[in-house]
């Protein structure tokens, strides 16, 4: 289903932070400023965050792996999606991991730059290092043996520091986004 939000920021995934835009200029009022948590937990009104995980539950190595996440364009223009690489647990013997930060995992459908929210503290709100987004659809997976998985943590939010994120924007739903996942069975 279709899920309501309202602008949020982080700069690490981490700590995320929410305030009023002014309106069209990608910029925050900070004056509004505070932090995205309900609860002591983060506000899923803000920002959606899960894992995806893919498992080669097969018999045959599976090499091109590739995710594609859908619906992405038919969301609003300061949408945003992070898929980032993570490690299993130090036991996790199965798990393949590639590198990869929050900052340099994060997609839209326009490719444009932000500087993220890093702080609640009006002073130090916005950071100076900027976040450039991809813009593709398609993410390479590491080929996987059978039996071996890779995982993914997945966030979905609306940017409050994008230019077209204005606060008549706020509320609005994200479409339920869809992930394709494929790949290529190699006979060995």
């Amino acid at each position: 289903t279709a899920k309501t939000m309202f602008p949020a920021s982080s700069g690490d995934g981490s700590s995320w932070f929410k305030a009023d835009a002014v309106d069209g200029t990608g910029a925050i009022d900070k004056t509004t400023l505070a932090a995205a948590t309900k609860d002591g937990k983060l506000d899923p009104d803000y920002v959606y965050v899960n894992e995806l995980n893919i498992k080669n539950d097969g018999k045959l190595k599976v090499t091109n792996i590739k995710i594609k996440f859908l619906a992405l364009a038919d969301a609003s223009d300061y949408a945003r999606i992070a898929l980032v690489p993570k490690a299993g647990a130090s036991s996790d013997t199965d798990v393949v991991t590639t590198t990869g930060t929050f900052a340099s995992n994060v997609y839209d459908n326009q490719g444009e730059s932000y500087y993220p929210i890093v702080s609640a503290t009006a002073s130090t709100a916005v950071s100076s290092t900027t976040i450039t987004c991809n813009n593709t659809t398609e993410i390479d997976v590491p080929d996987l043996d059978a039996g071996k998985m890779a995982y993914y943590d997945l966030y979905v939010w609306f940017e409050g520091q994008d230019k077209d994120c204005k606060n008549a924007n706020s509320g609005q739903p994200i479409p339920q986004l869809r992930f394709d996942v494929t790949g290529d069975p190699v006979e060995e």
